[in-house]
């Protein structure tokens, strides 16, 4: 299951982002990378924001995920990091790196001699996960700032089928996509066995044209750009930039 970690300079509404990974975003891999070890270690802004930039390159090279850079934009169909599953800081009035989780009430910090991400079944929050769920920004969730996007609103409901976001499209739904080619379910084979499609809150490849930069304007992606031009990856079931390797379906030779 792919889990999500953002970068920021700085605490509170005012922390610079300053970039995003998608993929196996487990403290093992941040401890065992030498770069993202080295951002949790950091002692000042420069070594913090340098280790930061190397780890984006190297979690695609190592195929650990996908890696988000702040030129490219926010790429999350969310607003704040408060649905993410980490987020990493460096706060320059301690000197130090601290971690906490999407709808987190606190912080922890990293001992740079010693690393450890906080242990047990969430620590860091949230108390309430219903409230969360209804409002994940809300007090007494760590502020965070609003990301910059041109991307649209969330809309809560479908507007073809009217299922909820989170929840899959019903039969004939003319949004849903086939998770297998990207391409609208209705269209596809028959026989194909792929996942049901989810409401997300947003069109389809909205979040992707809004990562990769195609954005004809405030709410306007360039679809006909994502779907000529990107690769689909099946097994993550998102558009990935042009001559990006697409993940291996299980079975297949790397």
């Amino acid at each position: 299951m792919s889990s999500y970690t953002d970068f920021y300079f700085g605490r509170g509404e005012n922390a610079d982002w300053i970039g995003s990974l998608r993929g196996e975003c487990y403290p093992e891999n941040f401890l065992a990378v030498p770069s993202s070890r080295l951002a949790l270690t950091a002692t000042d802004e420069s070594t913090f924001r340098t280790a930061v930039v190397d780890t984006l390159d190297v979690w695609e090279d190592e195929r650990l995920g996908h890696a988000y850079r702040r030129e490219l934009g926010w790429p999350w169909p969310w607003y704040t990091s408060h649905k993410s599953s980490w987020i990493i800081v460096f706060d320059p009035a301690p000197q130090a790196v601290f971690v906490t989780v999407g709808g987190g009430i606190s912080w922890h910090r990293i001992d740079p001699h010693d690393p450890r991400f906080p242990e047990g079944d969430d620590p860091l929050g949230p108390d309430d996960i219903y409230a969360w769920l209804r409002d994940p920004a809300a007090p007494p969730s760590v502020p965070m700032p609003p990301a910059a996007t041109d991307m649209t609103p969330l809309q809560a409901y479908c507007p073809d089928c009217d299922v909820e976001t989170g929840h899959a499209h019903r039969e004939g739904c003319v949004v849903a996509r086939c998770l297998a080619t990207g391409l609208q379910r209705l269209g596809h084979d028959e026989s194909c066995r792929c996942p049901q499609d989810v409401w997300t809150g947003r069109w389809p490849g909205e979040a992707e044209c809004a990562e990769l930069g195609w954005m004809l304007g405030p709410g306007l992606p360039d679809l006909n750009r994502l779907m000529t031009t990107a690769n689909w990856d099946p097994v993550a079931y998102r558009w990935t930039r042009p001559g990006n390797p697409t993940t291996p379906i299980e079975g297949e030779q790397r």
